[in-house]
């Protein structure tokens, strides 16, 4: 059955070219939000054999989001790797961007308006229904499609429809995240994530999502809004509340940083403070440190409306801490971290504790200073650490009442130069306790020493390398490992994972 069409088509052709041998076409450019996007067969007719046309598609209001959405796709699939190991003889590429320099979402063909065959490599085949959303700051896809010499098909057609974001009071799509004055660390918001460009944290941050959970994976669902903020100048306790509004499923919730924002409107550092997934789950909670920029990132199986709002009843909430914090502060030298904060208006406060992480997840306690227990008085604390390695190291204070209860405040990093040696295990993740080295073979082949600690610190390997490139550790029991390697005075960490 041959496509139908029910709108017009608007496009401007600006030249085609022919040869013996590939039937090229210049670009063409449409720029509506509700037309119809086919191959250049248009109704009538098939595509061509040889043929090489590109098109971007635009919306014709900038503040508007694209949707790309085929209904209709018959593009020759092989029996083989086919062109460019995709499966296919004839191929749709997508990207995300204005040119074939942006990102490539994917090289297509299927017929499943036809005789229903699919790509012979998996990843490659185009369905009815398959909808696109652009992620990129122009909002525009450019495609570029090339057929072989032979049996050319019924083509393909898809919706180009627009929708108008309506996330406001600073909530966005996550592809620009300007930072918002929201009076300290209070909320109510309504998110609308049905009309998003679906951006992810790693667009504007130098986050790198990995593993199972949202500890470590940041968000996972597509429908995706977030909100760049600063605590107030006390920090304290936050306690987001979130009901849905429309039936969007599943909700994620997530409290990256601190961050920092450059002039260019990127932010860098950060971690995930603290996550929530489930149907509806109330609240997330966590503690802010004072004058600090964090992103509350919110997504949702299904799109659709939710509300978000801080919860009035939070202990401590906008900085009602049993201690003031007035200023909380690390710097680093070559070899020495120190921690400084000073306080104001203790109120029954025994100590402070001090942790410390190689991953900014797993945390240790490594010390602790005494309290001034009630004082009225500022109050200047420091604590001391020669971590001994290279990297990103991080630390945190936890005040402790005399009752036991205890306060964390914000995370801090401090960075190391990494040394002139380098390293990494693979496979990683592996099965088992065996893995190999890759590292420069003169460190290899010295008496470099080799540690590897658990989860919690526990040192639980001390060897030489002494040439050894793999080693087998079978009594490891699964779990995140962290390697240390020793050559003279230079040390590096790595992360490996056992399953």
């Amino acid at each position: 059955m041959r496509k139908m069409r029910n709108t017009t088509l608007i496009v401007l052709l600006l030249s085609v070219f022919y040869s013996p041998f590939t039937n090229l076409h210049a670009q063409t450019q449409i720029t509506s939000c509700n037309t119809l996007f086919t191959d250049n067969g248009g109704d009538a007719s098939n595509y061509l054999n040889n043929e090489n046309s590109e098109w971007l598609i635009c919306p014709d209001d900038s503040t508007q989001i694209l949707s790309l959405t085929f209904t209709h796709v018959d593009i020759e699939t092989a029996g083989n790797e086919g062109l460019d190991s995709t499966g296919c003889y004839d191929v749709l590429n997508i990207h995300d961007g204005m040119d074939s320099s942006a990102p490539l979402i994917g090289s297509f063909c299927g017929e499943e308006s036809g005789t229903g065959k699919s790509s012979f490599i998996e990843g490659h085949t185009l369905h009815i229904g398959d909808s696109f959303k652009p992620k990129n700051s122009d909002g525009c896809f450019f495609l570029r499609f090339a057929s072989d010499q032979s049996k050319n098909l019924s083509g393909w057609q898809a919706d180009v429809t627009c929708c108008t974001p309506t996330l406001d009071k600073g909530m966005t799509d996550g592809i620009d995240v300007p930072l918002h004055n929201n009076n300290g660390n209070y909320f109510d918001l309504i998110i609308d994530n049905s009309c998003t460009r679906n951006g992810t944290l790693d667009l504007f941050t130098e986050f790198e999502p990995s593993g199972e959970f949202c500890y470590t994976q940041g968000l996972t669902f597509e429908n995706q809004a977030f909100y760049a903020f600063m605590s107030n100048p006390s920090g304290g306790f936050v306690e987001f509340a979130i009901d849905s509004l429309d039936s969007i499923g599943i909700i994620e919730m997530v409290v990256f940083g601190p961050v920092e924002l450059d002039s260019l409107g990127n932010y860098t550092g950060g971690f995930i403070n603290d996550c929530v997934t489930g149907k509806d789950p109330w609240s997330l909670f966590f503690n802010a440190g004072p004058n600090q920029t964090y992103i509350l990132g919110v997504a949702t199986e299904n799109p659709g409306k939710t509300s978000l709002e801080t919860l009035p009843a939070t202990v401590g909430l906008g900085g009602v801490l049993p201690v003031k914090m007035l200023a909380y502060s690390i710097s680093n030298n070559e070899h020495t971290v120190e921690l400084s904060w000073t306080t104001s208006d203790e109120v029954n406060n025994d100590r402070y504790d001090i942790y410390k992480s190689l991953d900014g997840k797993e945390f240790n306690k490594i010390g602790e200073v005494k309290g001034r227990n009630n004082s009225n008085n500022e109050n200047d604390y420091k604590f001391s650490d020669t971590p001994n390695t290279t990297g990103d190291i991080y630390y945190y204070v936890s005040q402790i009442d005399l009752d036991g209860s205890y306060t964390d405040f914000s995370i801090l990093k401090a960075s190391f130069s990494k040394s002139e040696i380098e390293f990494t295990t693979y496979p990683n993740p592996s099965s088992g306790g065996r893995f190999s080295l890759n590292m420069n073979k003169e460190i290899l082949e010295s008496e470099a020493q080799m540690q590897i600690f658990d989860h919690v610190g526990n040192q639980v390997v001390n060897t030489k390398i002494n040439g050894n490139s793999t080693f087998d550790f079978q009594d490891l029991a699964a779990g995140i490992y962290i390697i240390k390697i020793i050559a003279g005075s230079s040390i590096i960490t790595n992360q490996h994972v056992i399953y």
